[in-house]
């Protein structure tokens, strides 16, 4: 939700590891971007409920949050973009797109995998320039 105060946009999301620890990432349509699930925040909704509730919604799974990871940020025609990152592991489901215009396709990514994909979105190309 806008932060019509600080003209901030807060948004928290999940890094999703499998057993072979690549990250699972979701395939926007309309950009032809890859990200991590997540999505912007509800009123005064923790960070940590919006990261799980953003992925039931985006992909049809129960996450428990394991750990924080960090907030990263940058700055859009004067809008500062804060993003919430949190390690989560699947309770439950199996990820897969719930809303197909927004995401068509899911799949798991190493971290040498990520660093080579030249559509990745803003905040997830901060965080790989950080491994």
């Amino acid at each position: 939700m806008l932060d019509q105060v600080q003209n901030v946009n807060r948004f928290a999301g999940c890094i999703i590891s499998d057993k072979d620890s690549r990250i699972l990432l979701m395939h926007r349509p309309g950009t032809d971007v890859w990200e991590l699930p997540g999505g912007s925040t509800e009123s005064d909704e923790p960070l940590e409920v919006t990261a799980a509730r953003e992925v039931f919604e985006e992909l049809g799974i129960d996450v428990e949050i394991e750990e924080s990871l960090g907030t990263t940020s940058f700055e859009q025609d004067g809008v500062t973009y804060e993003f919430s990152w949190f390690k989560a592991a699947i309770l439950e489901g199996v990820p897969t797109p719930q809303q197909p215009l927004e995401c068509d396709t899911v799949a798991y990514f190493s971290k040498s995998e990520l660093r080579s994909m030249k559509n990745l979105s803003t905040t997830l190309r901060e965080l790989v320039s950080s491994w």
